[in-house]
Order: structure tokens, then C-alpha cells, then sequence
């Protein structure tokens, strides 16, 4: 079977067999699992910081639209624990300590350029138990009152095609702080490019 060829106006467009084209659009999930302290953690605690998300958008100082962010608790942590996720496009400055207390300056915090921030709501998500994991969604800026979805552009450096992640916790609900170990926490992000 051969392609179909229409042509209007002396412009020929080849139709394409059906799944064998984006239709323009190039989609990409991406996974990253941080380097995670083993240890307890509390309110306002860097759980991690400068993580580089690689081919975050396809050219060199790219704009990129992620339409979703997941996090899988492979440990299925028990405590309702609320996470900052922030995206920059540089990573020249961290956060603070790992298992310490965010502590970026103003200044630092510039520096790094950032471009948004997702939250991770765990009293709203903690429901979507699978055996013994935990799967989150991250929702937009201010939590449940919003669309579930990320829709939020990402943006490299110039020279670059990774965008950098820092999470922070930013409330633990309940008596236990949560104990993680690493490699217990993978996020997905769903990237349009």
C-alpha cells in the first residue's frame, strides 16, 4: 500500500500511515530518581537540591511545556508530608543542606533563575496507594483548588538543555516525620517539547 499525495494550491502533503507520526509534536516522559538522606526529616528541610533534569527541552536555552509531574514512594512513607518542587534554569547555587533547613539567599535564589514551582499536597494524594508504593501527583502552585495539570513551561540555560530541580518540605502533618531512604522517591515528568 502506498502513501497518499494531495496537492492544493502546487503545496503536496504526504498522508502518513496512522501512528507513524506526532503530528508534529514531540512528547517525552522523563524519570529521575534524587539522592535522598537516610534519615528523619522535618518542616522546611531541603530533601534535595540541584538535581539536573537531562534533555528537560531539545535545543540549547529551549523552552519546553511540562504537562504533568508524578512521584512514586517506593517505600510508601506513611506521614502526609507537603513538597516544593522548584525548577530553575541553573544550578549555581544550592538550596541549603540536604536534610537541613532551606537557607538560600535572595541573591542565590536569583542566581539561579527560577521558572516555577510545582506542590505536592500529600493529604490530597496520599490515597493512590498501589501494594506497597505511594503514587503523587504534583499539582500547580497553590494545590487543590487548581487543574491537576503541571501546563508549565520549562526553560534551559543558555547552552544547555537540562533544567534543575529543588525540592523542600514544606509541611509534615501528624506526630511522625518521615524516614527515607535513598532511592525511595522517583519522579515522572510528562514533557512536551
Amino acid at each position: 500500500m502506498s502513501d497518499l499525495t494531495i496537492t492544493n494550491a502546487g503545496v503536496s502533503v504526504t498522508a502518513k500511515s496512522p501512528g507513524s507520526s506526532n503530528a508534529g509534536s514531540s512528547r517525552e516522559i522523563i524519570r529521575i530518581k534524587p539522592t535522598l538522606a537516610a534519615a528523619e526529616h522535618h518542616d522546611d528541610d531541603v530533601l534535595f537540591t540541584n538535581v539536573e533534569i537531562p534533555n528537560a527541552v531539545q535545543g540549547e536555552g529551549g523552552i519546553s511545556m511540562l504537562k504533568s509531574a508524578y512521584l512514586v514512594d517506593y517505600g510508601k512513607e506513611d506521614t502526609d508530608v507537603d513538597v516544593l518542587l522548584v525548577f530553575t534554569e541553573k544550578n549555581t547555587n544550592a538550596f541549603g543542606t540536604v536534610n537541613a533547613t532551606c537557607n538560600i539567599s535572595d541573591a542565590d535564589f536569583e542566581a539561579n533563575k527560577p521558572v516555577g514551582y510545582l506542590k505536592l499536597d500529600g493529604q490530597a494524594t496520599v490515597a493512590a496507594a498501589i501494594d506497597n508504593n505511594y503514587m503523587h501527583q504534583f499539582l500547580p502552585a497553590t494545590g487543590t483548588g487548581e487543574s491537576s495539570n503541571a501546563n508549565m513551561y520549562l526553560k534551559a540555560d543558555d547552552g544547555s538543555t537540562s533544567v534543575y530541580m529543588h525540592a523542600v518540605i514544606t509541611g509534615v502533618d501528624g506526630s511522625t516525620n518521615p524516614t527515607y531512604a535513598d532511592g525511595q522517591y522517583e519522579l515522572i515528568f510528562h514533557i512536551e517539547y
